[in-house]
């Protein structure tokens, strides 16, 4: 159903999993286009879609958007720790980290395997490693 935005965004998610992020976002701007409206969870999705490609400025954005409306979005917050932490932002990645803490204090970083549920190693070991360097606890 290419008319269903839900359905594009179903897609997308699949897609990044997948390791295929360029596809995801293409996938995550259809779904947009067609509910410019649409809940955070679609945002949050296509905003780790391009921090996976690296393009860190508009994942911010993406980011920024979810968390006018969202600011206990766990998630977002993990993510904007990772992007300031690989950009030598190292008091933001930190704030951010500490923000994500607070939102989810049991949280390790042995837990991002199966929160991030990516299919891609080196994306999982990446945002492991930079998200422990920022200070995530084992």
């Amino acid at each position: 159903l290419p008319g269903n935005a839900d359905v594009r965004c179903y897609m997308a998610y699949a897609l990044m999993h997948a390791g295929r992020y360029a596809e995801a976002i293409d996938n995550f701007e259809a779904a947009l286009a067609l509910n410019p409206r649409a809940p955070n969870w679609y945002l949050g999705g296509y905003a780790r879609a391009f921090m996976c490609l690296g393009r860190f400025e508009e994942a911010l954005r993406e980011i920024g958007r979810i968390l006018v409306d969202e600011p206990n979005f766990f998630q977002a917050w993990l993510c904007r720790a990772f992007i300031f932490q690989k950009t030598a932002q190292d008091q933001d990645a930190k704030a951010s980290l500490a923000e994500a803490m607070r939102l989810a204090p049991n949280f390790k970083y042995r837990h991002i395997p199966s929160f991030f549920l990516h299919d891609d190693p080196a994306f999982l070991q990446d945002i492991t490693e930079t998200l422990h360097d920022a200070g995530l606890p084992e």
